[in-house]
């Protein structure tokens, strides 16, 4: 493991290593973190803010571009995640915090590709959610497939927390396949509701 500091971005959002994430920047405090986070080429920690602080373990995100800039300071940028770490002590002597921290890699080969049975449910979660199927992902030998699959699915954010802090690609797909397959008969409910409400000409909140 190796061992840094850097600023940490509380957010209400979990980012998985090689997901993208838009960000609009507006608070003082985080203006100035992105300022001198571009200014030295340093990255920054996006962590899950809870009701109780903030998660423990979190995904580091390097500055992709700067969308846009307004007068004012404020900036849309473009993030991504890169390597999941732990908090080891939070400091406060800043306008925003930091931490030092450790990073980690997984404890085993990330697979190349997802189980079968994984595969199939997350084609089916997202056919009843977006209407429409996958996208193939491009090849990215070294990119966790559940990482990618929970990427792009409106899971809540204690399951994708979770799966983060898992260090075991196995064990990560064995995980969100469970949570698939929890999930997925209120998905079909809601889809058959959907299409029902759409036959009698009402709309379903």
């Amino acid at each position: 493991m190796t061992s840094r500091r850097i600023p940490l971005f509380p957010l209400d959002v979990v980012l998985f290593p090689g997901a993208s994430l838009p960000l609009h920047i507006f608070e003082p405090r985080y203006k100035l973190m992105i300022r001198r986070c571009l200014n030295m080429k340093i990255q920054f920690g996006v962590v899950l803010a809870q009701k109780n602080g903030m998660a423990t373990v979190g995904c580091t995100a390097a500055i992709v571009s700067v969308v846009k800039q307004y007068a004012d300071g404020k900036m849309d940028i473009l993030t991504r995640g890169e390597t999941p770490f732990q908090i080891k002590e939070v400091f406060d002597d800043k306008p925003y915090f930091e931490a030092a921290i450790e990073c980690f890699a997984d404890s085993t080969e990330v697979q190349p590709s997802a189980s079968k049975e994984l595969a199939e449910a997350f084609e089916q979660c997202h056919w009843l959610l977006f209407n429409r199927g996958p996208e193939t992902p491009r090849a990215k030998p070294r990119m966790s497939p559940a990482y990618t699959m929970a990427s792009v699915l409106p899971l809540p954010l204690e399951q994708k927390q979770l799966l983060l802090e898992n260090r075991n690609e196995s064990e990560r797909q064995s995980q969100l396949l469970e949570q698939l397959k929890e999930w997925l008969p209120q998905l079909v409910y809601l889809n058959e509701r959907r299409q029902h409400a759409r036959g009698n000409g009402h709309s379903l909140n």
